[in-house]
């Protein structure tokens, strides 16, 4: 990833395939393997759903983003999730990674990604 596409304004300014694109390529990384680009695109957005169920509750949960939605920018929100999902600790996905997604979280619009999510009971929590 190029030091201009770290710039979430950027990535913001890029369209949805571009981002899946970048994504798919984050998360092959240098494999060597040549692809045509529409394979990594669909790679970015099969690998954006797969994530979908580790994304929720580090993005939707009760200390995630989105319970400060309404005082940040965009650039602000883009980073705060791309920082949210670093410490979710989720296996594969990088700086770089976190960027694409959280783009692309935002682009769908934050509360519209969570709407329906519930967090997990916390251990010893009552049911």
């Amino acid at each position: 990833m190029s030091a201009t596409e770290q710039d979430p304004e950027k990535l913001l300014a890029l369209g949805d395939d571009e981002l899946y694109l970048g994504l798919g390529r984050e998360l092959a990384g240098a494999t060597g393997v040549p692809q045509n680009l529409g394979a990594v695109v669909q790679r970015g957005k099969q690998a954006f759903s797969e994530f979908e169920a580790q994304l929720r509750p580090v993005v939707c949960g009760p200390d995630g983003p989105r319970e400060g939605l309404g005082a940040l920018t965009k650039t602000t929100l883009v980073n705060t999730i791309a920082t949210a999902i670093l410490a979710g600790n989720i296996p594969a996905i990088s700086a770089a990674a976190a960027l694409y997604i959280a783009v692309l979280i935002v682009r769908v619009g934050l509360n519209r990604y969570c709407q329906g999510y519930v967090p997990a009971p916390s251990p010893g929590s009552a049911p």
